[in-house]
C-alpha cells in the first residue's frame, strides 16, 4: 500500500474510534439519566417519563386554578366587608 493509503486508513480507523467512545460516552450518560428517571420519578422509559410529565403540569395547571378562584373570593370578600 502507498503511504497515503495508509494515512488515509488509519485516519479512518482514528475517526471510528473517536466515534465509538463518543458513542459509548452518550450511552453512558442515557444510562444515568434513565436510572434517575427511574429513582426520582418511578419511569423506566423516557416515554413514561414523558406521560409523568404531561400528568404533573395538568395537576399544576387545576391547582393553579383552584388556586386562582379562591384568590378571587378572598378579594370578593375582602371587598364586601370593607363596603
Amino acid at each position: 500500500m502507498s503511504n497515503d493509503l495508509v494515512a488515509r486508513l488509519q485516519s479512518l480507523q482514528k475517526k471510528k474510534q473517536d466515534e465509538e467512545q463518543k458513542y459509548n460516552r452518550l450511552q453512558g450518560q442515557r444510562d444515568a439519566l434513565l436510572a434517575r428517571l427511574s429513582k426520582d420519578f418511578g419511569c423506566k422509559t423516557l416515554e413514561e417519563a414523558e406521560k409523568k410529565l404531561a400528568s404533573l403540569q395538568a395537576n399544576v395547571e387545576k391547582r393553579e386554578a383552584r388556586l386562582a378562584q379562591m384568590l378571587d373570593e378572598i378579594e370578593t370578600k375582602v371587598a364586601e366587608h370593607e363596603s
